[in-house]
C-alpha cells in the first residue's frame, strides 16, 4: 500500500509470491497478470527506452522471454485442441513452472508435442494464422544464438514470461468469441 501511496517501487515479495502461486499450478488470470504487469513497469521499463507493457499482445517487445511465454500458450492451446479441450491435466499444470524457469530444458520437448498436436489440428479456434505460421512469427523473437532457448529465466524474465502467457491466451479467446458472435449472427432465427 505504501508503494502505491507514494509512486516507489514495489516490493519484489509481491512478484515472488504472485510468481510462487503460478509455479503451484494456479491459472495465470486477470489479476495475477496485472499485478505483473504493474510491477514490470513500475520497477523494471522505467527508463526512456523502456517500452511499457500494453493491455494486449505486444508483438514488437524485444523481450525473449515474453515470446516464450506466448510460445507457451500456442502450446498449450494446441494441445487442447487436438483433444478436443478434453484433457486431465494440460501442459501448463505439468510443465508451466519448468518452463518459465528453465525453458532450454523444456521447450524441446513441447516443440515435439506441438508437431503432434498440430496434425490433428492445424488452426487455432478462430484464427484463420495456423499454428505453424504463428509458432514461425514467435521464434523469430529469440531464435539465433547457438542454442533456440535460454537455460534459465531469472524474476523478472518469469514476469515477462507470464505476461507474454497471459496476452497470448487473451488474443486467443478473442478471436474464438468473434467467430461465436460472427457465426450467431449469421444462423437463421
Amino acid at each position: 500500500m505504501q508503494a502505491i501511496l507514494h509512486r516507489t517501487p514495489y516490493p519484489m515479495t509481491l512478484l515472488q509470491g504472485v510468481l510462487n502461486r503460478l509455479r503451484a499450478n494456479e491459472p495465470v488470470d486477470y489479476l495475477k497478470a496485472a499485478i505483473i504487469k504493474g510491477f514490470l513497469n513500475r520497477n523494471h521499463l522505467t527508463k526512456p527506452t523502456n517500452k511499457k507493457m500494453s493491455d494486449a499482445i505486444d508483438t514488437t517487445r524485444t523481450e525473449p522471454a515474453y515470446h516464450l511465454g506466448r510460445l507457451f500458450a500456442v502450446y498449450e492451446t494446441a494441445q487442447k485442441h487436438a483433444h478436443d479441450w478434453k484433457l486431465e491435466r494440460t501442459i501448463r499444470e505439468t510443465m508451466y513452472s519448468a518452463a518459465s524457469a528453465t525453458p532450454l530444458a523444456v521447450f524441446g520437448r513441447l516443440e515435439r508435442l506441438h508437431h503432434h498436436h498440430t496434425a490433428k489440428k492445424s488452426h487455432p479456434p478462430g484464427s484463420s494464422d495456423s499454428y505453424v505460421d504463428i509458432v514461425s512469427e514467435i521464434g523469430q523473437h529469440f531464435k539465433g544464438g547457438a542454442t533456440p532457448y535460454p537455460a534459465t529465466l531469472n524474476i523478472t524474465d518469469q514476469s515477462f514470461f507470464a505476461v507474454g502467457y497471459y496476452h497470448q491466451l487473451q488474443q486467443f479467446r478473442n478471436l474464438s468469441e468473434i467467430k461465436k458472435n460472427k457465426t450467431a449472427v449469421t444462423q437463421p432465427v
